[in-house]
């Protein structure tokens, strides 16, 4: 039996009916035109403008996923399709129109680029709020999943410099959530003040751990509580971080 569930993640890693589950094509374009710089990854817009059609290609196998093959996947494999998603769809919106000096540029106080159905997924026209508000906040438990999502703007987690997949999902929330809680830059304890200053994102984040607390939903990953416990755990390797967590405590958040 321990074979068979072996034999049958392994097969689901490779490919998923034709879809491929590994992102190779994402994890090469992002190698390909992606510096890391610091605890920031860059991206190469103009190397990217003028070169569309690896970005291009990749968008399109994630269009052409029907929601019943998308269904029959397992959770993780699910949660990292659409981080990967948003991320790409993302990018692909800042090279449509680069030249730009800010991502924002591309929208109005009606209409911003979050909301702005720009992309097939999943049978359906989306938008990049669609993914996160849509469907991730609204079917999985896992609020680390919102430190993943770049919105490419100021305030945005970083971009990996891999794609997330099923198999290690796990490990690349939890190193996502450590890296950007322990942003000085974004997440900070003032001493003088007694107060933590969070960004929106992680804000976000924990409000939603905090809201589905008490709330699991079977199938749909683990409760809150736990999505909770494992933010905390993820960050707890900087001192920024346990000086935020242990502020938790006591009010008041800043964001």
């Amino acid at each position: 039996m321990v074979q068979l569930i072996c034999a049958l993640a392994l097969t689901w890693g490779t490919s998923s009916f034709g879809f491929d589950s590994t992102h190779a094509a994402w994890g090469k374009w992002l190698h390909d035109f992606t510096t890391e710089n610091g605890p920031n990854t860059e991206v190469d817009y103009a190397k990217a403008k003028a070169t569309p059609a690896p970005l291009t290609a990749y968008l399109k196998t994630l269009s052409d996923v029907t929601a019943a093959e998308y269904a029959a996947w397992p959770v993780n494999g699910r949660m990292a399709f659409l981080i990967n998603s948003y991320n790409a769809f993302a990018i692909q919106l800042v090279v449509d129109h680069y030249p730009i000096g800010s991502i924002k540029e591309l929208g109005n106080l009606l209409n911003n680029p979050w909301t702005k159905k720009f992309f097939q997924l999943l049978g359906k026209k989306q938008s990049l709020d669609g993914i996160e508000h849509g469907i991730l906040r609204r079917d999985f438990t896992e609020p680390r999943a919102l430190l993943a999502l770049v919105s490419v703007s100021k305030g945005s987690p970083p971009l990996r410099s891999e794609p997330y997949v099923a198999g290690t999902l796990e490990t690349q929330l939890d190193e996502a959530a450590r890296r950007f809680i322990g942003d000085g830059l974004r997440n900070r304890y003032v001493a003088k003040d007694g107060k933590v200053y969070l960004s929106r994102v992680v804000s976000a984040s924990l409000r939603c751990a905090l809201l589905r607390a008490d709330r699991p939903r079977a199938g749909r990953g683990s409760g809150g509580g736990d999505c909770l416990l494992r933010i905390r755990l993820a960050a707890q390797r900087t001192a920024a971080a346990l000086r935020l967590l242990t502020a938790l405590k006591s009010p008041p958040l800043m964001f």
